[in-house]
């Protein structure tokens, strides 16, 4: 049995890393009361939410938000094995979708009254 067969389709597989900082796979919820979230098997997507600890992240958030936020971000512009892991998942999101702009685009030229026309092929 293959993995592919397992998974729903309401999530998708990403590259992530464990608090050891191993590269390891898991899921991004599309759909369901986690949607957005990552978790480490697909059957958690479906699952409601524990109470106690969404008002806990909401305390923490209200109490030092600005801090975390700078903190992580500075983490994720620096730390080598985060911009490893950007490049991963990023990599294969590139070969599931294509360009956006290279679908359906024309191309303008100038003409000396300023508006723009279509070129003429």
């Amino acid at each position: 049995m293959k993995i592919t067969e397992i998974v729903t389709e309401s999530v998708v597989q990403i590259w992530s890393r464990t608090k050891g900082g191993k590269m390891v796979r898991k899921y991004r919820c599309t759909a369901g009361p986690r949607k957005g979230r990552v978790v480490s098997s697909p059957s958690v997507c479906t699952q409601p939410k524990k109470i106690g600890a969404v008002m806990a992240i909401k305390k923490a958030k209200a109490r030092r938000g600005s801090t975390m936020k700078i903190k992580r971000s500075r983490t994720k512009t620096t730390s080598g094995a985060s911009i490893g892991l950007a490049k991963l998942n990023r990599r294969s999101a590139s070969r599931s979708r294509p360009n956006r702009r290279s679908v359906g685009r024309k191309t303008f030229r100038r003409s000396g009254g300023g508006k723009r026309k279509p070129i003429s092929t």
